[in-house]
C-alpha cells in the first residue's frame, strides 16, 4: 500500500484594503518557492462577486 498526502489548497479572500499589500505578499511568496510548498490561493472581491464596501 503507497502511502501518498494528499494537499488541499487553501484560498484566501483578501479584504478590498489591503489588496495591494497581498499582491505584494503573494509575489514575494511565489518568487521565493513557498507556494510550491504550500499551496495558497488568493481572490479578491471582485473575483468571487462582492461589492467592495462589502462589511466585514
Amino acid at each position: 500500500m503507497e502511502n501518498s498526502v494528499k494537499h488541499n489548497r487553501i484560498v484566501v479572500l483578501i479584504d478590498h484594503n489591503i489588496e495591494w499589500q497581498a499582491t505584494l505578499l503573494w509575489s514575494t511568496l511565489r518568487s521565493e518557492g513557498w507556494l510550491e510548498l504550500y499551496p495558497l490561493e488568493i481572490v479578491m472581491f471582485h473575483d468571487v462577486g462582492l461589492a467592495p464596501d462589502s462589511s466585514d
